[in-house]
Parts: C-alpha cells; structure tokens; sequence
C-alpha cells in the first residue's frame, strides 16, 4: 500500500507541483514507476477510443503494438533529448529524464473520459471537444517535458526548448530535402534527361 501511496503522490505532484517533482527526479529517478505511467496511459486510452468510436472492439494485439511503439520512442526521445541536452552543457542523468518524459505521458489518460462523453455526442460536437482535449494534452504533454528537461539539466529555458525542438527540425529538413532529391529525380525522367530502363 506505501507504494501505491507514494505513486499516486507522485503523480499528484507532477499534475500540480510539477517543478517540485522533476526536482526530486533530478535527485532520485523513478523509472519503473515512469513506465508503469506509460503502460496505463496507453492500454486505458485504446480502451477509451474503442469504446468512443461507435462500439468498434479492441484487439489485445492492437494494444501490444502500440506498447512496443511508445516504450520504443519513449526510450529513443529520451535518448535523443539526452545527447542533445549534454553537449548544451547540461549536467543530469538519463535515468531523470526518463522519469519526466514517462509521468509526462499521464495527461494523454485524461483523454479517456473525453472519448467515452464524445460517443454520446453528435459528430461534429463530439470531433470539436476531442480536437480542444488534444490541443490542451499537447500543450500540456510540452509543458512537462519542457520543465523536466530545464530542471534536470540544469538549463536556461532557451536551451531547453532547443533540445526539445530540433529532433523535430532535423526531421522536417530530411523530409523536405528528400521531396526535393524525389521531385528533382521525377522531374528529370519526365523530360527524358535519364534514361528509363526498357519494359521486359
């Protein structure tokens, strides 16, 4: 019972005390707990859209995937934002930043209860108060990560959101450069500039 005490306090204090949490983060991470987050939130919310999306039942299997894919981009965030953050100068532990970015998903459940209101609802109501729930998560979501990683590292806030936002920019460039390289490529086979292998 005192760890089911101390998490649900912990998840209290990342709600409503959240520097105050990543501050003890910074000191004692709480990794299991973190994914311990990260499994509820996704097996709750696949639930929860299920069951709001016109009665469409769930799979185990649906659930399982969608485990592996946010246990897998948790790990290779963090990962990333880790690396990123060090050669900014920032001083902390991976293991801190794992146990931000995990609790920092509990905001994502509060979409359950949306989705189950929004099965009662008419289409266009129901799609406008998902969308607001959605922004606010996001929003939210950005938030936490945005403190933890100022306050596990030790950064100025500048520097922080730096580390959260160009993982983002570096994919928008090799997307927009690979387009490019594709149109360019189109392009020149359309006018006949390379040559286009003969049909069998």
């Amino acid at each position: 019972m005192n760890n089911v005490g101390e998490f649900l306090e912990t998840i209290y204090d990342v709600i409503f005390k959240p520097k105050e949490a990543f501050q003890k983060f910074a000191q004692t991470p709480q990794i299991l707990q973190a994914c311990l987050v990260v499994f509820i939130t996704t097996t709750l919310s696949l639930i929860a859209i299920s069951a709001g999306s016109g009665g469409v039942s769930y799979r185990g299997g649906l659930i399982v995937l969608q485990l592996i894919g946010n246990f897998t981009t948790l790990f290779i965030m963090v990962a990333i934002w880790h690396l990123i953050a060090e050669l900014m100068a920032g001083t902390g532990q991976v293991k801190s930043l794992l146990s931000v970015v995990g609790f920092s998903y509990f905001p994502q459940l509060l979409i359950t209860p949306i989705y189950l209101i929004a099965s009662f609802l008419s289409a266009d109501i129901a799609a406008t108060l998902i969308l607001v729930a959605t922004v606010v998560v996001v929003v939210w979501t950005f938030y936490l990560n945005f403190t933890g990683i100022k306050i596990v590292y030790q950064v100025t806030g500048a520097k922080a959101f730096l580390v959260m936002i160009l993982p983002i920019l570096a994919v928008a460039v090799i997307l927009f450069l690979s387009f490019i390289l594709l149109g360019t490529m189109f392009m020149s086979i359309f006018n006949g500039t390379i040559p286009v292998p003969p049909t069998l």
